[in-house]
């Protein structure tokens, strides 16, 4: 077995595994780890919420998602789908094509995470 294959079988055990203690295990009820951002300034992160989010979504509960970070619906099945997508590449011995995204698309995604750090901690 190839050195490719062997990381793209391990990437998906990890996958698998982490995907698994997130599915069993409540992050609302057991702290997995903080977000330092929070921790150090009181402030929520575009990312706060993210693994409880995805524990929802593990559970099809897109609603209460959403509540945690409405981000996550966008977030979290991308990046499994391209960790899942490099892995095959790499199983089948190839490399994964570059994903690119057009200039405006990138610059509007990154205003848009700052514009949703700022709103979330307003104090409405």
């Amino acid at each position: 077995m190839t050195a490719g294959r062997m990381l793209g079988w391990l990437i998906l055990l990890g996958m698998g595994c982490g995907l698994g203690l997130l599915y069993a295990v409540d992050p609302s009820a057991h702290m997995l780890w903080p977000c330092p951002v929070h921790a150090l300034t009181g402030l929520s992160c575009a990312g706060c919420g993210m693994t409880r989010a995805a524990h929802a979504l593990l559970h099809g509960h897109v609603a209460e998602a959403v509540r945690f970070n409405v981000l996550s619906i966008i977030v979290v099945p991308s990046v499994a789908v391209a960790v899942v997508r490099s892995s095959m590449y790499r199983l089948k011995g190839m490399t994964a094509p570059a994903l690119s995204l057009p200039r405006w698309l990138e610059v509007c995604g990154i205003v848009a995470v700052v514009a949703y750090m700022v709103v979330r901690n307003l104090p409405v």
